[in-house]
């Protein structure tokens, strides 16, 4: 059951604000970045093919990396993995736009990403991939295939959203794509309206909220609700 409702407006404002969406709207230029991210994208690429599949052909594949990379999450925020809803699901992602990074010397499927397709953009949805092909490059190989696939779409007021600012994970993905991939924030502002009677509980709870521990599922649910709560009020 939905706790809350959450919505924005005054998207890609001028004003900056607390709140945003990360998005890529220019085409991906790798000559135009530092020598470093330069060597980080080019190894990805010389590891691994990023290429679309048709997911109902990567049943057990998809499962596979989505267990390994589910499983190297904080426990507070990992979720549980039922497998046989999981290959149901997959059955429907045919009509969704999936990219697969295999590794170039032995084929294996290690990695996968699955964007929603809009009118004028595409939004990440997963990126997924084995923490165990890291070190090898395979998520600037994944994220730099599918901007090249989509570089004469970029150029042609056309956007990738990789989604709103992470209140819940502790990574530093965005940060990465902003540095390494050249996307943007574009800043926006956050409302929510709460279910009763969630709505008592935030406002009984808010004033207290650098005291609450995030620890645990619940504790992380909790301090995730009252820092949107935070992002609301500074919006206003």
């Amino acid at each position: 059951m939905p706790i809350l409702v959450r919505w924005t407006t005054d998207y890609d404002c001028n004003n900056k604000t607390v709140w945003w969406y990360v998005v890529k709207d220019t085409p991906f230029d790798i000559v135009s970045l530092k020598a470093k991210r330069r060597y980080e994208i080019n190894k990805g690429k010389k590891n691994f093919e990023v290429r679309k599949i048709k997911p109902s052909e990567y049943i057990d594949d998809l499962l596979r990396i989505e267990i390994l990379a589910i499983s190297s999450w904080p426990e507070k925020y990992r979720p549980y993995i039922e497998k046989e809803s999981f290959k149901k699901s997959v059955l429907k992602w045919d009509k969704a736009i999936v990219y697969g990074g295999f590794d170039r010397e032995t084929n294996e499927l290690c990695g996968y990403a699955y964007l929603y397709e809009y009118p004028h953009h595409l939004e990440f949805s997963m990126l997924r991939v084995n923490p165990d092909s890291e070190t090898k490059g395979i998520n600037a190989a994944m994220v730099a295939g599918i901007l090249e696939d989509h570089n004469d779409r970029l150029s042609k007021e056309f956007y990738i959203n990789d989604g709103a600012r992470s209140i819940r994970h502790e990574t530093a993905f965005q940060d990465y794509l902003e540095k390494y991939f050249g996307f943007r924030k574009a800043y926006c502002k956050l409302h929510i309206v709460y279910r009763f009677p969630i709505n008592i509980a935030v406002k009984l709870l808010y004033p207290f909220r650098k005291m609450i521990k995030n620890n645990g599922k619940l504790g992380n649910l909790v301090c995730s609700v009252l820092k949107m709560e935070e992002f609301k009020r500074a919006c206003q």
